[in-house]
């Protein structure tokens, strides 16, 4: 989220910038309530995010910069919402947290927790914290290649997020920060919903920014962003809004049947071809637009006479992203089965077992993400990683449902009144202060890689499971998941409910590779070698996609797949070992010692550990990398 300071409003206060209107559904950028409770600097949310100040601030909600405690005081951007807030906007908040949480792209923000606010039925989450301004601040004086190049990146963002199936709804100005970097952000998707989603009586978006086919309620598609660009694009070039207008009943008229100026009438510098791009953006029918943001980048780019990537390589990972959870709507069906028990005071085991990248993982982020947004005290860990319990406790502790006793002497005790492993007490104690929590709210832990566990934390977790099956269970859904390998099986736990994550069939296999392309259905033939070649197993699928993409196998361009010499057969690697086998062998040199060193390492390495290594230049690591 941005770091910018707080501005006036350019644009006097338009009611057709900021204020809602009967059957709008309006961004959060409108004037501030003053009767929001508000944070100030040295308060701290949700036990954990000691606020430094506020950067950002609408009708509906507040955001400010903190420090995480919990990550060693890394700044961190506070979106917070108060129940003071009709319920409409309190749901688009969960709703605006549940979309950016499975998507992941250069030029989106990224999120990472939800919580409640104590004494409040508002909600927070926390962001990546991002120094910038918006587009409007960033385009006022820059070269045509830096203007093109921030349009390109909004044009980029926005294919990724259609291709996902979503409609952002709120393109506008201040809701795309460029960094100091010139890398761009497209943010704000409380008003974002599935494309074919029905509106009812409601509208989506802020005036100024409408589409027609919104306004007059017609059929709506991923091109009503695309008018929305318009509309960003000619203030942003002319600095004036494209009908002038600051009545409501006038604007939408306007937005409806009136005719925008030429943008060089107004600013004869504009280039011609981005004039050309702004006025059919503009166009009235949906079908007179450019038929996809991918589409604008290609005009864009006969215009400047360049070049310009859909998606540049270093994004191609994130464009593809990963799919959401598919194939698996049983099992997870069955764990939100299991969440829903304890709140009626049901306490539960489940265990998923799967072989490697049969999406036991994605499994308990998604519970974990559930849980949080149902409100409640929920972690996620590792099995093997180092103060497992002392952090989880940490996390839990920090649920404003959750009272914990004080420590006997000030930051003796990291684990909030509760001791773990690291502070010398046994691990017993941490069982029993998760049931300590665990009686003032109903809790969710989820442990990834239990095979990795060690003989203490497979015992904590073993007494814990015994304590579940007592008639006064306290109210805990423990959710672990193994990676089973051939000769080591999970080991029978009593009074588990053990969830085995069996392989895709051909259909989720296509489904996956369908949805990491967006809506282009692949070739029967394609997805039937893909499914022998993977053997059903989802990360396999994933990844043989993105390596087919990576090295020009395949590609979807205008909606079309397109394989690499023509119709003729390509190779499929037989099993991802061969995959990376392959990556690793046309490696040379310096690359394939970073590759190995790193390997060893076990987790990403700073530029100082590898230059101590290999006793390399900085700049002659980062060649070798590129």
């Amino acid at each position: 989220m941005s770091g910018r300071d707080k501005k006036p409003n350019r644009r006097g206060g338009s009611e057709a910038y900021r204020t809602p209107v009967s059957r709008f559904i309006v961004s959060s950028h409108t004037a501030r309530r003053e009767d929001l409770p508000r944070f100030e600097p040295g308060d701290v949310i949700s036990k954990r995010y000691h606020v430094e100040r506020e950067i950002g601030a609408g009708g509906m909600s507040t955001v400010y910069l903190a420090a995480d405690s919990g990550r060693s005081g890394e700044p961190v951007a506070v979106k917070v919402v108060t129940g003071e807030t009709n319920p409409v906007r309190l749901e688009a908040f969960r709703n605006e947290f549940r979309i950016l949480a499975h998507l992941e792209h250069e030029n989106l923000i990224r999120v990472s927790d939800f919580g409640l606010l104590p004494e409040s039925d508002g909600f927070f989450y926390t962001a990546e914290y991002i120094e910038g301004g918006d587009l409007g601040e960033a385009a006022a004086d820059v070269s045509e290649d830096e203007l093109v190049d921030y349009i390109v990146q909004v044009c980029r963002a926005l294919e990724y997020v259609h291709a996902r199936g979503y409609i952002h709804f709120d393109v506008k100005p201040t809701n795309i920060l460029v960094t100091p970097e010139g890398v761009v952000k497209l943010m704000d998707f409380g008003l974002t919903a599935l494309a074919g989603r029905a509106l009812g009586k409601w509208i989506r978006g802020t005036p100024a920014y409408t589409s027609p086919e919104i306004i007059t309620g017609a059929e709506v598609d991923f091109r009503t962003d695309l008018y929305s660009l318009g509309v960003t694009l000619f203030e942003i070039t002319t600095g004036t809004h494209p009908f002038g207008t600051r009545d409501l009943h006038d604007l939408f008229h306007a937005h409806v049947v009136g005719e925008p100026a030429a943008p060089r009438s107004i600013k004869p510098g504009i280039p011609e071809y981005l004039e050309q791009a702004i006025l059919r953006l503009l166009a009235k029918n949906p079908a007179d637009r450019f038929e996809s943001a991918n589409a604008v980048i290609g005009a864009l780019s006969r215009g400047r006479g360049v070049k310009i990537e859909l998606q540049p390589p270093a994004s191609t990972e994130g464009y593809l992203g990963n799919p959401p959870l598919l194939g698996r709507a049983g099992e997870m069906e069955t764990l939100r089965a299991a969440l829903a028990k304890i709140r009626d005071g049901e306490s539960i085991h489940v265990n998923v077992e799967g072989p490697a990248g049969s999406g036991r993982t994605r499994l308990l982020r998604e519970v974990y993400f559930e849980a949080q947004l149902q409100g409640y005290a929920a972690c996620l860990g590792d099995a093997g990683e180092e103060d497992l319990f002392g952090r989880l406790l940490r996390d839990l502790g920090a649920h404003p449902g959750v009272e914990l006793p004080e420590p006997e002497k000030p930051d003796s005790n990291p684990a909030g009144g509760f001791q773990a492993e690291d502070t010398g007490a046994t691990l017993p104690e941490a069982a029993a202060g998760l049931i300590a929590i665990a009686e003032q709210v109903p809790v969710v832990v989820c442990i990834d890689d239990m095979q990795d566990a060690s003989a203490e934390v497979r015992g904590v977790l073993s007494r814990l499971v015994q304590l579940l099956t007592a008639s006064n269970a306290p109210d805990i859904f423990l959710l672990t998941a193994w990676r089973y390998t051939e000769g080591k099986e999970p080991v029978e736990v009593p009074k588990t409910t053990r969830l085995r994550l069996e392989p895709l069939s051909r259909d989720e296999v296509g489904e996956i590779a369908q949805r990491m392309f967006g809506s282009s259905k692949p070739p029967e033939l394609f997805v039937k070698r893909l499914a022998d070649a993977t053997a059903g197993i989802p990360l396999a699928v994933v990844e043989s996609i993105r390596m087919l993409v990576a090295s020009g196998g395949i590609a979807v361009i205008e909606g079309k797949w397109r394989f690499r010499g023509g119709t003729r057969p390509f190779a499929i690697p037989e099993s991802l070992e061969q995959f990376y086998d392959s990556q690793v062998g046309e490696l040379s040199g310096l690359s394939h010692r970073l590759a190995f060193t790193l390997a060893q390492m076990w987790r990403p390495g700073t530029m100082t550990e590898i230059t101590a290594v290999h006793k390399e230049t900085p700049a002659r690591i980062a060649e070798a990398f590129s």
